[in-house]
């Protein structure tokens, strides 16, 4: 069982680099405001008009607010309101929308705002190279992205998580027809009970999220990477019953349809479509979700499946 353990416990060290970029994307958008409020202002100064502070309404119009902390924000080890019952097993079927649900529950009900940031970052990162494999997934995360950008929101809502994840899970094979067919066809082991327990502890309130913690005035890329190496042995071990949902069955050399299905924590899925087999790939960490397709996610052409970023980092709150 491997694949897509960024959904869990994924790398947050990607999130890092998304934030730099959207501070480098929001300071050349006030530069091009500011020279164009100044070349609107000579404008007016030449047919003798008053100059109006045109710099200074796009500025206050382009400014992002800060994220809000969650309305309801719960403690370390609490119940996040609609978390699932560990107790409850999630059936084959159930196992898409339940862990949709509970990865964007988990994302949006998080205190930090640092950290929720810098998953988001990753989150959408990996996204992106997921969608890049076809063309139908990247069109839907490209609209995405543009609803995202248009609303001009901090970071990302629990209803973008929803749709990304939806587009992610559908494109990994997490979809309930693919999962299963994999499963009748004996070449994955599912536990409904373990998942069970996945989801309520992506439903129950982490460690690192229980407490209020607001952004900082400025990106800190040190700052937040400390953090991150910080957060990641917690998260590992919060997130510990999601490691063990999937059995792969599938041998070294044989045909499979997803990295999922892989008995040999060192093999992934690759191929061409219709031809793919469990290959050995170099250096590939050990653990993870069922899917692949990401950065650590186990597509070919990127890093291995499985296993944290360097350091460990978690890829949820």
């Amino acid at each position: 069982m491997r694949g897509m353990k960024w959904l869990v416990v994924g790398m947050l060290a990607l999130g890092s680099v998304a934030c730099k970029k959207t501070e480098i994307a929001t300071d050349e958008a006030a530069e091009a405001s500011d020279e164009a409020g100044g070349e609107e202002a000579a404008g007016d100064e030449a047919a003798g008009e008053a100059p109006a502070p045109a710099a200074e309404a796009a500025g206050e119009e382009a400014a992002v607010p800060p994220p809000e902390p969650p309305e309801d924000l719960k403690a370390a080890g609490e119940r996040l309101e609609g978390g699932h019952d560990p107790a409850q097993p999630v059936s084959v079927e159930e196992f898409r929308p339940k862990l949709v649900e509970s990865l964007c529950l988990a994302y949006d009900s998080c205190g930090n705002m640092e950290l929720k940031s810098a998953v988001a970052g990753t989150f959408f990162m990996a996204g992106m190279s997921m969608a890049s494999q076809s063309p139908e997934a990247l069109e839907k995360f490209r609209g995405l992205m543009g609803r995202i950008e248009e609303a001009n929101l901090p970071m990302p809502r629990r209803e973008d998580c929803v749709e990304l994840f939806e587009i992610v899970t559908e494109e990994t094979g997490v979809d309930g027809e693919s999962l299963a067919a994999s499963v009748a066809a004996g070449r994955v082991a599912y536990d409904a009970a373990q998942a069970g327990k996945c989801m309520g502890q992506l439903g129950t309130q982490s460690e690192v999220c229980g407490e209020y913690r607001p952004m900082g005035e400025e990106p800190d890329m040190q700052r937040l990477q400390a953090m991150m190496m910080q957060a990641g042995p917690i998260m590992e071990a919060h997130y510990k019953p999601c490691q063990t949902m999937f059995e792969g069955k599938v041998a070294t050399g044989e045909s499979c349809s997803f990295d999922y299905e892989c008995a040999d924590q060192r093999t992934t899925c690759m191929g061409e479509e219709g031809k793919k087999t469990c290959q050995e790939v170099a250096m590939m960490p050990p653990g993870g979700m069922p899917g692949g397709g990401m950065p650590g996610g186990g597509m070919p052409g990127g890093p291995a499946p499985g296993g944290p970023a360097p350091g460990g980092a978690p890829g949820a709150p």
